[in-house]
């Protein structure tokens, strides 16, 4: 049974004196235990919104959220809280999730299970949480104003490690951290799922550490999936310009293969969300059938494209 599924899921936002804006529009994702799904796409694709909803922090327009198979969207505040007990978030940004006015053990202590045992014992889990995150025992009684930014948010997901969570639903975890910095947390979250058989929604804009952790990878643009399977598969065979796109943008570390190809355009550009394909005002390979939305399509490794499609009346 799937540990978070999210159906059909719609955000739309509303700016004063603006239309409507569909930030998410019909997103169908499952995480499993054990089973890390990656969720990649470019800033303003709606990535950030669809973690709200998953984490409980925002109601969704259309579809539904079940986690551990209980219905999440339609309960009550009272209901959500017991029905989300076992659901982390780590935020892009760690000011969001600590107190300034506490320590730091103090606010990894709030997360601790109470049946882990004696305060003694809780405390030494709590510490062990941080010692994991790469700080030592002394930043425990340190305030979040005494850190730099990359330390705060390996304290943010030791606090989401102590709750020992089912679900992990991280939007971009470790884009404050440096590069060795985020090859420890990388770790550790790989670590979490593996020995405790969490499932984790990972959001990047970085297709090549998506690569390194998911064990599934969605891709997402302006809203809906464009194309979903196993990530090396992706990787490997990717089937949409987009995804295609995506992975030539990735800087190599091969001094012959020059600079990387860079994505034309704007996501939120010129006919962007216009009817059709969404991708096609920056497609290179846009053609006739692509004047209609495809669905996303594919039992294993699935993509929205007409390329790709089985519809051979269609694309001729």
């Amino acid at each position: 049974m799937s540990l978070l599924e999210l159906t059909d899921i719609a955000v739309e936002y509303r700016a004063p004196g603006r239309d409507r804006v569909r930030a998410v529009d019909g997103v169908s994702l499952e995480v499993r235990p054990g089973e890390i799904v990656g969720l990649v796409g470019e800033s303003g694709c709606g990535k950030s919104s669809l973690a709200r909803v998953a984490a409980g922090l925002a109601a969704p327009t259309g579809g539904g959220v079940r986690l551990h198979g209980e219905a999440v969207s339609p309960l009550g505040r009272r209901r959500r809280r017991r029905a989300e007990i076992g659901l982390q978030m780590v935020f892009q940004n760690p000011y969001s999730s600590l107190n300034p006015r506490r320590t730091v053990l103090s606010q990894l202590l709030d997360g601790v299970p109470a049946e882990v045992g004696s305060r003694a014992e809780r405390r030494r889990d709590a510490l062990d949480r941080l010692t994991r995150v790469g700080l030592d025992e002394a930043a425990a009684e340190r305030y979040p104003h005494q850190f730099s930014g990359g330390q705060l948010q390996r304290i943010a997901i030791a606090r989401a490690l102590a709750a020992r969570p089912r679900v992990l639903v991280a939007d971009e975890p470790v884009t404050a951290l440096d590069v060795s910095s985020q090859a420890q947390v990388v770790e550790v979250l790989a670590e979490l799922v593996e020995q405790l058989e969490v499932g984790m929604l990972f959001i990047s804009h970085d297709l090549a550490l998506v690569r390194r952790l998911a064990d599934t990878t969605a891709v997402m643009y302006l809203g809906r999936l464009v194309e979903t399977g196993p990530t090396e598969r992706v990787w490997r065979r990717p089937k949409h310009p987009y995804t295609r796109a995506l992975i030539d943008a990735i800087p190599s570390a091969d001094p012959d293969a020059g600079l990387p190809r860079v994505l034309n355009g704007d996501i939120n550009g010129p006919g962007a969300g216009h009817g059709g394909c969404r991708f096609r005002a920056r497609c290179t390979e846009a053609f006739a059938a692509c004047g209609d939305e495809p669905e996303l399509t594919g039992d294993d490794h699935a993509v929205a494209c007409w390329l790709d499609s089985e519809d051979t009346e269609r694309v001729a």
